[in-house]
């Protein structure tokens, strides 16, 4: 159950300083770089990829359709995906009870108590996480390993998914995040490549251990800029 705690806690991490962009602008410019991104990172590019008119269009070997609007409605979001006469939408409504939200109350409890036990603040409130687990989570070192364990759940075999067998079984849409910003991460990888699985893919493979050394490398940042994950020119 530790190793499980720590996971939890290493991908709340990744979350927040690889896929939160801050504001409009900081916001606009993560879609436009993760646009680009997208169009670079596939193994074909379509010429019909481009911005049309309040959204990004995204075309896989003419097959698919992936459409999302330049302004998202947070923390509220829809990803379209359309192919042939068949349309699917992935939507996110924050008015609604997922079992999702009880990680966010458990790493805001965990961040609570931390921040009271270094300022020795004693809580009156009930504590969701008791002190060995805070401590145990406080002293963890994080390996590259963990890193690799945990990025594989988020972008490259998430636990709950959908296959698109009618394209490829390679295709896993997961849905194990609430955060509409590693969605589409996620989708990009697993679309860059779709024909073959991530063991005998070098596309995937080299765009995930990327993906690694930028996060083992800015772990105890405070942000990483949508330019340095996506390896575009700032």
């Amino acid at each position: 159950m530790a190793n499980r705690i720590y996971d939890i806690y290493l991908w709340k991490t990744i979350e927040r300083i690889a896929f939160n962009p801050k504001g409009d602008t900081d916001l606009k410019k993560w879609l436009l770089q993760y646009f680009k991104f997208f169009r670079e990172l596939r193994e074909q590019s379509i010429d019909n990829d481009k911005p049309r008119g309040t959204k990004y269009v995204i075309e896989i070997d003419n097959l698919i359709m992936i459409t999302f609007d330049k302004s998202f409605d947070l923390p509220k979001f829809k990803i379209e995906f359309t192919q042939n006469e068949t349309n699917w939408i992935y939507e996110f409504d924050n008015k609604y009870l997922s079992e999702l939200d009880i990680i966010d109350l458990f790493i805001k409890d965990f961040e609570k108590q931390k921040t009271n036990e270094g300022n020795k603040k004693q809580s009156n409130n009930k504590q969701f996480i008791n002190k060995n687990i805070i401590t145990e989570i406080s002293n963890f070192t994080i390996s590259k390993k963990n890193i690799e364990d945990v990025l594989k759940s988020m972008i490259e075999h998430p636990a709950i998914h959908v296959h698109l067998e009618n394209i490829s079984h390679e295709i896993r849409i997961g849905f194990n995040t609430k955060n509409p910003f590693l969605f589409l991460y996620h989708v990009a990888f697993q679309f860059s490549d779709y024909k073959n699985d991530f063991r005998n893919s070098v596309l995937k493979q080299s765009e995930f251990n990327r993906l690694v050394d930028i996060i083992e490398r800015n772990i105890n940042e405070s942000t990483i800029s949508s330019g340095v994950l996506f390896g575009l020119k700032k």
